[in-house]
């Protein structure tokens, strides 16, 4: 982001929230009546309009835009909402007030083209000052491709292509002309057009979605009204825009299904916060709780992500419930066609909300129940709401033969039953063994895993004997192991998944059978034919109850290279984990320093340096040995392991040779600089430690200093370097 934008958002925002942040509120919408403001049409005025905007903004208008002309602007709060929750809380921006009678609910036009509710009107604002802002601070580029959260595109700063339609009507080309400069692509009528069309239509169905989200039906059906008057009025203008940015089609649709569910909960009186952990928490029936589907309000957990309707209160208080449970949520599977108020998408900025049915809250209260998984998503952006109809009675249909299969059991009773059945299969058989143990509940605030209490839920199967539960889970590690030994590297995870729920029930067993696998895969390295990623799981979970198999880890610490090592952030996590936990009973040493090692320090190339140095100051371990002592040697070794060079023939990126596909774009207006076209320049172990540090707010100092770059000459590498390397010698 450029500076110039930066000072924008900065000058805009300490302007627009001189108070302190407020903390949210919940408002809703006072009526589903909102006013409008139309223009009313004058070839004089269309005529005198300039700028880039100037053919759209008629366009717009005459289908119903918000005319914000010749209207008080003000200082305002209003309430919005984004894709996670529906609910922001109170925005404060400033808009454009319409007329009202006193005692009505008042209303105003905000910068996204939406009208709103006001929550509180906070005096009158300085449009022309607000134009200076954009326009004196210099070059300005659009506003961030993903960041289209409703509350910024309400506000004067953010610089969408709708703030140029008001800034062209309120009589500032010049300052509209901004809000196009420095985009990607230059967009000129009629994409222009089709663009400004989308935008508004599409923050109208979204403002509807979140709303919904947070229980306000009237602000989600008010919106819907002008959204489905805009698609019409906007037609033309919209077909031409490709469906990959936005497919105003599959809107239609939703909003007709979202508009029927608005009504029922207003009828039904289904409005406003719901708090689901004291409702759950209360004695319910199940068709009481089958009743409160509809208020699940679950966030997505990141982008992409899955929404955990599993986690409702709601869903654990149904499968609470037993077997009894079971034939009413089949019946919401098949039927119900009711929404919850929980939102999926692909990614934020993406044109794209799904709101997931009731029926997929009971889906998944059925898998928890049945200890099984019936639904496998297709992708990051797929949902059991997305499919048709059919496909939800064929899924319920499924269930029900699964469920009667086993006696119509649930619990313990059916996953004995399972481990009983030799055709359930592997996957079968790890979900019945898995439900026997307890379930990793964590922290709400910390993140971290809770210590479980009280009995494992199998624990009724202890009396089982001819055969007993440990007997059916080494039965069926061993069954998979056999398809595991010819190649079959699925069933291998089955068996040592199913070796790792034995271990947990009966750790004698677990333990003896553990180090039969363990004594065969160091005969030829046959632990080398499963996948990398999942020996490293299975080790780093039995190791503490079952140290019979560090051998295997000490074979493969030694003998694979990091890159064939798996980690979220870095590859060497699970190496350092295991050395640190576990150094006393490894016989073999100097796991960073032998040059017999492929960790040892002085053979790895630039990224592999990166990973372990990052991976150990993430951990704190620079100030304990032998960590520290590795870093102090690094930052002296002046030994080459990579080179950095720019190809003449391309001049736009660097790339460091010896970590093949690694590079950068072009490199920076900077003096420091030692690099052109068609030259190289060594990158030393000393160069990786001190930019790894610094990168990794090692040192306490981060302030403004620069980092080390590879493309630095080695004379300010070696001043930079020889700063930083005090600084770490003498810290404690």
């Amino acid at each position: 982001m450029k500076l110039s934008l930066l000072l924008l958002s900065l000058a805009l925002s300490a302007a627009l929230n001189a108070e302190e942040d407020q903390p949210l509120e919940y408002h809703l919408a006072p009526t589903r009546e909102f006013p409008t403001r139309t223009w009313k049409v004058s070839e004089t005025e269309a005529k005198s309009w300039k700028g880039p905007f100037a053919s759209a903004l008629r366009i717009m208008l005459e289908a119903g835009f918000p005319d914000a002309a010749g209207l008080p602007y003000h200082r305002i709060r209003i309430s919005t909402g984004n894709c996670y929750t529906g609910d922001d809380g109170i925005t404060q921006t400033e808009g454009w007030l319409l007329p009202s009678k006193e005692g009505e609910p008042v209303f105003v036009i905000a910068w996204n083209g939406l009208i709103y509710p006001v929550v509180e009107d906070t005096g009158a604002a300085n449009l022309k000052e607000r134009v200076d802002m954009i326009t004196k601070v210099g070059e300005k580029e659009r506003a961030s491709w993903f960041d289209t959260a409703e509350a910024t595109q309400a506000t004067p700063g953010s610089l969408s292509l709708i703030h140029g339609l008001h800034l062209t009507r309120l009589g500032y080309p010049e300052a509209a002309e901004y809000v196009l400069k420095n985009r990607e692509q230059p967009l000129k009528a009629p994409e222009l057009e089709g663009n400004l069309a989308l935008d508004w239509v599409w923050n109208l169905y979204e403002r509807a979605v979140s709303a919904h989200m947070r229980g306000d039906p009237q602000m989600a059906l008010a919106s819907l009204t002008t959204c489905k008057q805009a698609i019409a009025a906007l037609e033309k203008t919209l077909k031409p825009v490709d469906r990959m940015f936005g497919n105003v089609d599959s809107w239609k649709e939703d909003i007709t299904v979202l508009e029927r569910d608005c009504e029922r909960r207003l009828k039904s009186g289904k409005t406003g916060l719901f708090e689901a952990k004291p409702f759950a928490a209360r004695a319910h029936s199940i068709p009481e709780l089958i009743d409160a589907l509809d208020r699940i309000a679950i966030p997505q957990d990141g982008q992409p992500g899955d929404v955990p309707l599993w986690e409702s209160p709601v869903v654990k208080a149904l499968v609470a419930k037993g077997d009894g449970a079971v034939e009413p949520l089949l019946q919401c599977l098949e039927s119900d066609t009711r929404l919850t108020q929980s939102v999926h998408f692909w990614r934020s900025f993406s044109k794209s909300r799904t709101i997931l049915g009731v029926h997929e809250a009971a889906m998944y209260a059925l898998q928890s129940l049945l200890e099984a998984d019936f639904f496998e998503l297709a992708s990051t952006g797929d949902s059991l709401s997305s499919r048709d109809p059919e496909y939800r009675k064929k899924l319920a249909t499924v269930i029900r033969a699964d469920w009667e299969k086993y006696g119509r059991a649930t619990g313990p009773a059916r996953a004995f039953r399972m481990l009983q059945d030799d055709a359930a299969g592997i996957d079968a058989w790890m979900q019945a063994g898995n439900s026997l143990l307890h379930k990793t509940e964590y922290d709400e605030e910390s993140g971290d895993p809770i210590p479980p209490k009280g009995p494992m839920p199998g624990e009724p199967l202890r009396e089982k004997r001819e055969p007993s539960v440990s007997d059916l889970l080494e039965k069926r590690a061993a069954e998979a192991g056999k398809q595991a030994d010819t190649g079959d590297k699925e069933a291998g995870h089955g068996r040592m998944a199913l070796l790792s729920i034995l271990l947990e029930w009966d750790e004698a067993r677990g333990r003896a059978a553990i180090g039969k696998l363990a004594a065969s895969w160091l005969e030829n390295r046959a632990w080398s034919s499963e996948k990398t990623e999942i020996v490293q799981k299975f080790i780093g979970n039995v190791a503490e109850k079952a140290p019979e198999v560090l051998p295997v880890f000490e074979a493969m610490a030694w003998t694979l290279p990091p890159g064939d090592y798996i980690g979220w952030n870095h590859r060497s996590g699970f190496i350092t984990t295991m050395y640190l936990k576990h150094e006393a009973a490894l016989k073999r040493k100097g796991l960073w320093t032998d040059p017999e090692s492929p960790w040892c320090m002085d053979k790895l190339k630039v990224r592999d340096l990166e990973d372990v140095i990052g991976y150990w100051k993430e951990q704190e371990l620079l100030d304990k040995p032998p960590f520290k002592a590795i870093v102090a040697r690094l930052l002296s070794d002046t030994t080459e392991c990579g080179e950095i060079y720019i190809d003449a023939k391309n001049p736009k990126h660097w790339w460091l040779r010896g970590d093949e596909g690694s590079g950068g774009p072009g490199l920076p207006d900077d003096a420091k600089v030692g690099l052109k076209p068609g030259e190289s320049l060594p990158v030393r172990r000393q160069d990786v430690a001190g930019k790894t540090l610094k990168e990794s707010s090692y040192l306490s100092d981060q302030s403004q200093e620069p980092v080390l770059e590879y493309y630095w000459s080695l004379k300010d590498r070696d001043a930079w370097l020889a700063k930083v390397s005090a600084e770490f010698n003498s810290s404690k």
